[in-house]
This record gives C-alpha cells, structure tokens and sequence, in this order.
C-alpha cells in the first residue's frame, strides 16, 4: 500500500467542507481490505489515525455503526 493512498484519503476528509459520502467509506473499507495492509505495518498507524478521524467527524450514526461492523468482520 503507497503512503499516496492514505494521504489522498487524509485530503479528501480533512480538506472538503461537504460531508464524506458512502463513496469514502466504500474507498476505505477496500483499502483495509488490500492483501498488502497485513504485510505492511509501517502504514498502520496512520491508516488507524485517519480511520479514528473520520468516524468521529462522521454525523450519520448508522453509517459509524454499518462501518465499525464491516470492520469487525474482517
């Protein structure tokens, strides 16, 4: 995983002053899902940091909630 995919996420979370969409969540959720993110512990926290960030800006419950499952799945 290139830090270039986390940063990009960092920019469109932190730097837009629309709310995040499902489309963010869905881009998240498959770059945890990447074979490499098991391999590659250097990205972790940071990934863990922009994950924290985003569900705590997150204002749709359900959304936190439906996102927290599909990480508890993996």
């Amino acid at each position: 995983i290139s830090k270039t995919c986390i940063t990009d996420r960092y920019f469109i979370a932190f730097n837009t002053r629309e709310e995040l969409g499902d489309r963010f969540y869905n881009s998240l959720y498959s770059l945890l899902l990447r074979p490499e993110m098991s391999v590659e512990t250097k990205r972790h926290p940071m990934l863990l940091n922009l994950i924290y960030r985003t569900m705590s800006n997150d204002k749709i419950g359900s959304r936190q909630t439906a996102f927290i499952k599909r990480m508890l799945t993996m």
